[in-house]
């Protein structure tokens, strides 16, 4: 006898699955369990119960919710199999933070995306596209809060060996959207389960990031010094890869550079050696950044040239070496690029589009947008407690303000600058 579907969802193993799926399509469709109810004619105790994967289905309540939803599950066992073997392998090289092994096991799962999306495993299939937007190089917020939406509501029906899985990535999503605490919180609810040690280091990778984060928003050395203590127990080649965090976090905050270069320069041979890319591309962007504080702009894009994505910020630093180059054609020119690309909904891009608006802003100044673009940029700079930046975007807004004889804000934007100042050496 030919065995269904739903032969397959009332086993034991797949009741779960099948709840979690029920409950993501759900909040897709933005159904409560009462209105849900009244569509396929079930209870809304009922269908909690199915949720929770407390009671089988028969075929007609499995037909109904899925003609409900507009939803084709799928299953297949060899396909089940090969998927399985994959997510173990995919998400033991997020754990190492191996990128190379991580990327080759997503495109293979990606190989056969269209099945997994609608199959029995379609919540697995969800947490592995969290997991690699968080880490690729091309992540879009917008991707992430939607696949962030349909997990979140998820936790109370997961079991525990999919827990610690499921807290890392979500971890690694508050962090990449610029909530490092609530990033801390998700990692610290591994040390409470019995499961922990196997992701020992990629918790304290994590959390380490996530305090280094919060250090450079809250100014708190009490947050420095306890990333410092995560990193402590973690192997060398993960420390490498996270070195940038405190070079990027001491220099940001002290204005400090003595030192920089050597370690950007050793931290190049250490990501070639081992493969780590985006560790490579965020070096490089700060050699850029490094030789313009230092008035070396052709030494700067030496360094941004090598960069392989681009992004607002190296379009920008690209632009305002040719700026201080006062070669204004290839600055008009790289701006004028950035504007194409530009496809990324991300804060920091706004903070770099408003930059590179007042780029174009200081070399003409007859644009009648001049004073809310400078403002914006200052704001968004002082926001976000981007030190190196507010610098550029204070000697811009200020420059403007006098030549439009406009005294008494320039003095008041000093003012605010000296306060920003002092706030970031106490």
């Amino acid at each position: 006898m030919t065995q269904t579907i739903v032969d397959v969802i009332n086993q034991e193993k797949y009741r779960q699955k099948f709840g979690i799926i029920v409950r993501i399509l759900r909040v897709r469709n933005r159904f409560t369990l009462r209105g849900l109810g009244g569509l396929v004619n079930l209870s809304h105790a009922h269908l909690r119960k199915i949720e929770l994967g407390k009671t089988s289905i028969s075929q007609n309540v499995f037909d109904r919710l899925m003609n409900v939803y507009h939803f084709d599950l799928k299953y297949d066992p060899l396909i089940e199999e090969e998927f399985d073997e994959l997510w173990e392998l995919f998400h033991e090289s997020v754990i190492q933070l191996n990128s190379i092994n991580m990327k080759k096991y997503y495109n293979l799962i990606q190989e056969k995306a269209s099945f997994h999306k609608n199959a029995l495993w379609m919540f697995e299939y969800q947490i592995v596209e969290l997991a690699y937007q968080c880490q690729a190089l091309d992540r879009f917020v917008d991707n992430l809060t939607l696949l962030y939406d349909e997990l979140y509501v998820i936790e109370p029906l997961i079991n525990a060996a999919q827990k610690p899985l499921y807290y890392i990535y979500m971890a690694n999503y508050y962090y990449h959207i610029g909530l490092p605490e609530k990033s801390a919180k998700s990692v610290q609810n591994i040390f409470d389960l019995n499961t922990w040690d196997k992701y020992t280091a990629m918790a304290n990778y994590l959390i380490g990031m996530a305090y280094s984060k919060t250090f450079l928003l809250q100014k708190s050395n009490m947050y420095f010094n306890q990333a410092l203590k995560m990193f402590e127990d973690l192997n060398y080649h993960v420390q490498v890869k996270a070195i940038h965090v405190f070079i990027a976090a001491n220099n940001i905050k002290i204005r400090l550079f003595k030192g920089a270069l050597d370690k950007f320069v050793s931290g190049i041979k250490l990501s070639i050696d081992y493969e780590l890319h985006d560790l490579l591309e965020f070096i490089y962007m700060h050699i850029g950044i490094y030789y313009i504080k230092n008035k070396q702009p052709l030494k700067a894009l030496e360094g941004i040239n090598k960069l392989k994505v681009k992004t607002n910020k190296s379009y920008f630093y690209k632009a305002y070496a040719y700026y201080m180059l006062e070669d204004y054609n290839s600055m008009r020119s790289i701006i004028k690029t950035s504007f194409v690309a530009q496809t990324s909904p991300r804060k920091t891009d706004l903070l770099y589009h408003y930059a590179l608006k007042a780029l174009l802003i200081v070399n003409n100044q007859n644009d009648v947008t001049a004073c809310e673009v400078l403002k914006n940029f200052f704001e968004e700079c002082k926001s976000q407690s981007m030190f190196f930046e507010i610098d550029i975007a204070y000697d811009f807004y200020k420059t403007y303000l006098i030549e439009q004889r406009r005294y008494k804000d320039a003095y008041y934007l000093t003012k605010t600058m000296v306060d920003i100042t002092k706030n970031a050496f106490d």
